[in-house]
């Protein structure tokens, strides 16, 4: 099963979003597709989130009806990685850049919002981490929100992984550099849970790579 970005949007009526402005070659830049598992109050198993960093949008797209039940511009910019965290939310990846003539610039530092589908709010929880530790994600970047209030950041062309807790404070990080100092960047880490991933962990601590 194939469908296009172009048909959903003319289908739904917002062929205007795309179609209404200067001409791009990338005018969705879709950059993250998060799978619902489960149905809820806001949504159904198999609908998809759909991150388009050019709009500015996150998009809920049911492809059992073909249309799209949500979509909101905002207040995100350039955003990634879209996560159901319950029946109720979702988090967002706000890189918060400026697209302008001279490159990409991130406003102040990222950010990771929460939106909360039955009151209708959005917060923003970390924000005084991600201000105090300079989190600044002017492409890629993703977040994952634990169970205990913490939240691990990729700061993927920083070449950083940090975890976060909710009042500022830095649990742990790291960083992919060599002896020099110098960063490489990261691509879509992932958070082993200690508990339901005990077995791949001391797995992974005990392998040994084979000579060359």
């Amino acid at each position: 099963w194939v469908k296009s970005l172009d048909s959903i949007f003319a289908e739904n009526g917002l062929e205007a979003l795309i179609r209404g402005g200067e001409y791009s070659d990338d005018p969705y830049h879709l950059n993250d597709v998060q799978p619902v598992f489960a149905d809820g109050p806001h949504w159904r198993r198999g609908d998809l989130f759909l991150s388009l960093g050019h709009q500015a949008m996150v998009v809920l797209y049911r492809p059992s009806t073909g249309r799209i039940v949500w979509h909101r511009i905002g207040p995100w910019l350039g955003q990634h990685d879209v996560n159901v965290l319950d029946d109720d939310r979702i988090s967002v990846f706000d890189n918060r850049i400026s697209f302008d003539g001279d490159g990409n610039h991130v406003l102040g530092h990222s950010r990771e919002l929460v939106v909360d589908f039955s009151t209708g709010t959005i917060a923003s929880p970390w924000a005084a981490a991600f201000r105090r530790h300079r989190i600044r994600a002017d492409s890629n970047g993703r977040g994952l929100a634990l169970a205990n209030g913490d939240l691990v950041v990729e700061e993927s062309n920083g070449g950083e992984v940090l975890r976060v807790g909710p009042q500022g404070e830095k649990r742990w990080s790291y960083v992919n550099a060599d002896g020099e100092g110098a960063r490489y960047r990261i691509f879509w880490s992932r958070y082993l849970d200690p508990e339901r991933y005990a077995g791949a962990i001391q797995a992974a601590r005990g392998a040994r790579c084979p000579a060359g």
